[in-house]
Formats: C-alpha cells, structure tokens, sequence
C-alpha cells in the first residue's frame, strides 16, 4: 500500500491497462494518448542482450572498481527478468551492475599516460538513444539495506552547455537508496559541479533541505512486489507516474528548470553505497557482506520505451457569447487542428461547420483551440460539438502527418438577447485553488444559469505559461468544472490574469469579445462588453491592475490609467445604447470594488496613492470616471471580486446603486487561522416576478448569506 504525503500530487487512475505483452505484465499507459513500442527488452531469453546493452564500468575516465564487469556475474537473465545482484570479488570489494544503452563523456576510459590526456579511446557508438516519449521499467526493488537500485536516463553531453535544453538533463526516474522507497524525481543539468542546476518532482520548496525534502517526500513502497515506474517526457514538460498513478506535478515548465530537447540513453543500475563518500573500498560497509551472502538482487521484469501521439482533448468551454456569435475554446495536449461542428436541433442533422481563422490561415496550437461560431440568432438554442485531429508529425505544412479525429460529446447552449432567460451567476477570484472552485463548480451545475460572469482572477499569484494558463481557463483537475460547455462564460479582467511571463497572450485561451463589435478606436477594449439577457443588462469593464502606473512594481510596463479613460468614453456609449438603456435592470462587472464607506476599514485603500506596501481594496480612479455614468444611467447593481471576502453595500441617495462583492477561495482559514468570514461564492441574478432578485450563497457551508429584491428601473 502506498504512503503518500499528503502535500504530494497522486492522481489515482491517471493510467490505463493498455497494451498488453504475452507472458509478462501489461504496460500502464497515461490516458488520452496514442502510443508506439519503439523499443524493450521483456528479457526473455538466457542472457543479457549486448546488442540493447553495455556495462558502465568507469566513472569520469577511471575504473570504477565498484561496478561489476560481465566476468563478476552480477547479472543474470532468467525466467523473464533480468536480475541485477550484488556480488563480493575475492579482494572483498562489493561490486554491482551498471547497465545503460548508451554513453557519455565520464564512461571513456582514461589512463595516465607521459604522452598527456590525448589521445581518448575509440567512443562506442550508442546502442539505443531516445527523445520524448514514455519510459517505462516494471521491477522489485532490493530487499537489503546498504545498496541502491535506479532507473533513469542520461544525456551523451551532460554538462557540455549551461542550456539544459541543448546539453541534456538527466533524469531519475525511479531511486530507491532504502528498501521499500523511493525518493523524489530528481532531475541533474549543467553538470555536476558549481554550475548544477537542479530540480525534482514533487517541487523542492526553495531553501529546503535536499536530504530532508527526499525523507519527507519518499514513496514508501511494497517492496516484495513488483511496481511500475513510468516517465512521461513531453515537449513542455516531465510527468511521473507510479504504478498507474500520477506521482507529483508536471515539471520541466517551472521557474529553474528546463526540458531536455536532446536524444538520450537508458540505464537500470545499482550501487554499493558509501563508494563516492569518501569509503572507497568499501570492505566495512555494514549490511553489504549480508546483502551479498543472501543473493539480494534488484529485479527488472521489463523496459519498455514508446513514442507518444496526444490525443486528449478537454471539455469544449463557451465563451464571450453575443446575440449573433458564441466563442469556443478547449485544451489539447499535442499539436492539433479543430472544428466546431453546428446545428439548431437536438437531433444533430443539417449541421455545419465553423473553423477558427486568422490571415488565411487555420490556426494549430499545441495547447488550446478557439474557434467563434457565427451567424447565430438571438435568444436561440443550438447543440454543437467539436472534432480535433492531432499532428503525429508536422516537420511543415506539406509534410504533416494526421492522427485520428477526437469527436466530442453534443452539447447545447442559448445565445444572449431580448427574450432570453434573466438568470446569470457570478464567481470571482478562483485564483486555480481546485478545492474552492470544485465547490463553485457544484453549485453552478446546481443552479444551470443562463450565463457566467468569470469576474477575475482566474489565475493563481501569476501565469508563467501557456499551459498554466489553459489549466487555470479551460483544463481543471475539477469534477463538474465541464459546466462551462453548456453554459457560456463573460470573463472579466482582474488584477492577477495580467501577472506572470504570459498574461499578454490571455486571448489565446479566453477569447475576447467578438472583433465586428469592436471599432477601431476602441480596439484593445477586448474585454468589456454588453448584453441583453432577457430583462437584463450585462456590463462588463476591466478596473486593470490595483496599484498606480507609476508604482515601482510594474517596471513602466502598466498603462491602465488611459486604458480606463478609454473605457469611460466606451461605457457613455454603451449605456446610451438602446437596447441597453431599455433594460429594467442594469448590472455592471468590474473585479476591483467601485465604492467603499468611508468609515469602512478599506477606504484608506483606494489605488492612488504610490506606496510600495499598499494596494487598491477598492479603485477610486475607475470610480470617479465610472460611477457618474453608471449612476446616471440607472444601473441597480455593481458585482466585484478581488477582496476575497463577501460584502453587500446598499444603495443610498448618495450613490443609488448597489454593490456586492464576491468571496475568494479561502476555506474558513487565512495564514493558518480560522475565519469564519472568508467562503467562496456564487452570487445569482434572476429575474423573478418583474424583480431582480439577488442570491449569494456561501458554497462553502452550503448556505445563502444573501436574499435581496432590487426593483426594475422606472422611467
């Protein structure tokens, strides 16, 4: 039974039974991917293959008396496994197997010479070198204490460049320095020297203690049984996986760490300890003479490499929806294409299909999809489903090579409009904590709006990624997270959806507002929009980041002071409309609040003031060119986020409108002390006997905290 900690990633099932070997056990293979046996070894016969392998037997150009030579015979290939022994030279010295399928610089021999360093011997050409992929090794770990048992991969130019991806990394697998552990995924760059960079899987927090984050994070393991190991090496990243289960967070995509790019070699090994800490002979290591009388060996069952075609596609996600056209975007997991196939009957029949367009080109991305359906009418039903064909190869355009068409389920949804349903909900600050958002999700699904409002901070501190991003949007590891292929999302801006190395890019995985809607003048504003909802009016604006340009945070790179008066000048616009202007009720979305009392403990907070340790709780600036105007058009209700923590201002003569703020993904505990104010929420608009009635309930406790009517507007 395995011992997981608990701050460990273990995702149960994540593999498959799959591809099953006559007389040995089947291969447990990540789900949603295609997969090709390029090569293995079931060691099926009498002897090692020396045509898939070699002994390492010298350690940086001298002879490393601990690694066993074919003449010790430590090795032994019998009964479908191959079996890796620790034996004892008459000398008395303990020597094991090193077996590996390729080389690198430390394994040509050196011997000392008048002539100098030169000339090295002839370098073997490898036996067998690989890039990307799935590794995969079945064995029994050793039984005895005092020597250690690996499967891993290293590069023929560890250490030749400091760019990890050109020179290689190296890659452990699977180690077990005790029996029945295994220690964290290790991954060695630049060498082995002051240049070292290294990192592991689960994540070293940074300034931990390398010895005691392996013992807190070690697999305790059956250690009499046989278990498999794989190691999913992609383009954007590395994923473990341990005995069918996902084992840790994909890496390789991080701050300080890197993705090798390059082809490299296999090795299953063991070793003595205590040789490479100053005990070189090794004669006084205690349990070694035990190990060795008892026959104790590390046992390989098989190893098993196949290429990889991705053929997981997420749960397709609606987005930015208007009267006339309705966004889709969904993740993938390797280059693909995709369309969206269309119709207006449950049935399915006459459909037709949409493709994504861009400069006469069909987009291809390998991690997220968009296409905008047009042409729809208002307040109408349609059913829709999207088909995805990955690229096995794509060297370029003329060349590429197809896989098999993923089809996904027939979904339906409603576009805005007049005579559409008056029912939307809102949640804000998800900020990819799956424990919150898991509870969102339920009541979502619970409630079927007719539409969300994604009211920011979606993102967690910051994106540095693209595939970050399409996990926090559109790939949750959230059950009932798929409600956003039914129900279409507006999402709006916050403050940490413009953070990281990525944010710039956002409308690669959130798609704006529909481009014919935009003027030219008014181009950036891709995120704000209105709507009709049945009685309804939805406004959405973006309040941009919650401190001054000027702040020295931002490095000159913010400019929300113009994009906000931009935004002014749009909102008087959109109000006057009159489809909007006609609403009986008037919403308007923003993530930063727009008021706060003055005697309220947030009103010092306001966002204008440059102070290295403040931010805004609520944004003045958006407020004084904002709230005239919604005040003058008679919006009933301002809905925001970005304070984590419920809150319901009333209207007052002063300022009509009301303004409730949403709750954060805090559970009732905020730096390790309990708070009983701090829920995540969904707050609900429906239009219920010609009145708006308002909900919030805490998802939290499963409560509503809020019941309010709001009268439609009269003119």
């Amino acid at each position: 039974m395995n011992d997981i900690p608990e701050n460990d990633i273990f995702i149960p099932g994540a593999c498959a039974e799959s591809f099953p070997v006559a007389n040995h056990a089947p291969s447990l293979l990540p789900k949603g991917r295609d997969f090709t046996l390029v090569w293995n070894d079931e060691f099926d016969g009498d002897a090692l293959d020396e045509a898939k392998w070699s002994y390492r037997t010298t350690f940086w150009g001298r002879k490393a008396h601990w690694f066993a030579t074919p003449e010790d015979g430590a090795v032994e290939v019998k009964d479908g496994c191959c079996s890796l022994k620790l034996v004892r030279r008459p000398d008395g010295q303990f020597v094991s197997p090193q077996l590996q399928t390729g080389e690198l610089i430390w394994d040509i021999p050196h011997e000392e010479s008048p002539a100098g360093f030169w000339p090295l011997p002839k370098r073997e050409p490898p036996k067998f070198t690989h890039r990307y992929g799935f590794y995969e090794c079945r064995c029994r770990l050793q039984q005895m204490e005092d020597w250690w048992s690996a499967f891993w991969m290293q590069t023929p130019t560890q250490g030749c460049s400091l760019d990890p991806r050109r020179a290689g990394v190296e890659h452990d697998i699977m180690e077990s320095f005790i029996p029945g552990e295994v220690v964290p995924h290790w991954f060695h760059a630049n060498g082995y020297g002051a240049d070292w960079l290294g990192f592991a899987s689960p994540r070293k927090p940074e300034g931990a203690d390398i010895e005691a984050f392996n013992r807190a994070h070690s697999l305790k393991l059956d250690k009499t049984v046989f278990h498999h190991f794989g190691f999913l090496w992609e383009p954007d990243g590395y994923t473990f996986f341990v005995d069918g289960a996902q084992h840790g967070p994909k890496v390789g995509c991080g701050p300080g760490e890197a993705v090798s790019q390059i082809e490299e070699f296999i090795l299953i090994s063991t070793e003595a300890q205590y040789y490479r800490q100053g005990h070189m002979t090794g004669k006084g290591a205690p349990g070694l003479a035990a190990a060795a009388a008892a026959g104790d060996d590390f046992l390989i069952d098989y190893v098993r490499v196949f290429d990889v075609t991705v053929n997981k596609t997420g749960t397709p996600c609606l987005q930015a929806p208007s009267e006339t056209s309705m966004g889709v975007s969904w993740a993938v997991s390797g280059l693909s294409k995709g369309v969206v196939e269309i119709a207006d009957n449950p049935e399915f029949e006459n459909t037709r299909t949409a493709k994504g367009t861009g400069s006469g080109l069909v987009p291809i991305d390998d991690a997220a999809l968009q296409v905008r359906i047009t042409g729809l009418k208002p307040a109408t039903r349609y059913w829709y489903r999207t088909v995805t064909t990955p690229f096995t190869s794509y060297p370029n355009c003329y060349q590429a090579t197809l896989g098999k068409p993923v089809v996904s389920a027939i979904h339906s949804f409603t576009t805005p409009g007049l005579s559409a349903r008056g029912h939307f909900c809102m949640i804000s600050d998800t900020h990819a904590s799956w424990p919150a958002y898991r509870l969102v999700c339920r009541k979502l699904k619970s409630l079927a709006p007719e539409a969300v409002i994604w009211n920011g901070d979606a993102a967690g501190s910051s994106t540095q990624s693209k595939r970050e991003a399409v996990e926090a949007f559109l790939d949750q590891p959230v059950e009932d997270a798929d409600w956003e292929a039914d129900i279409p999302a507006f999402f709006v801006c916050g403050n940490h959806d413009v953070r990281g190395n990525w944010p710039s890019r956002l409308g690669e995985v959130m798609l704006p507002r529909d481009p014919s809607e935009r003027r030219g003048d008014q181009w950036d504003l891709a995120w704000n929009f209105a709507v009709r909802l049945g009685d309804l009016a939805l406004v959405g604006l973006d309040t941009g980041e919650d401190k001054p340009d000027a702040h020295p945070k931002w490095f000159g790179l913010a400019a929300f002071e113009p994009y906000r008066r931009k935004q002014a000048a749009w909102l008087a616009e959109t109000l006057a409309r009159p489809d909007i202007a006609s609403a009986p009720f008037k919403v308007v979305f923003c993530h930063i609040p727009l008021f706060a009392a003055p005697d309220h403990r947030d009103y010092p907070h306001d966002g204008v003031a440059i102070d290295p340790n403040d931010y805004a709780y609520w944004s003045r600036e958006c407020s004084e060119l904002w709230g005239p105007l919604i005040t003058g058009a008679g919006v009933q209700l301002v809905a925001c986020g970005h304070k984590h923590r419920f809150r319901y201002d009333s209207p007052t003569p002063d300022r009509p409108w009301a303004q409730v703020i949403g709750g954060g993904p805090e559970l009732g505990i905020v730096r390790g002390k309990p708070d009983d104010e701090l829920f995540p929420t969904v707050v609900e608009g429906k239009v219920e006997d010609g009145r708006l009635r308002l909900v919030v309930h805490d998802v939290l406790h499963d409560r509503i905290v809020l019941d309010e009517r709001i009268d439609p507007l009269s003119r």
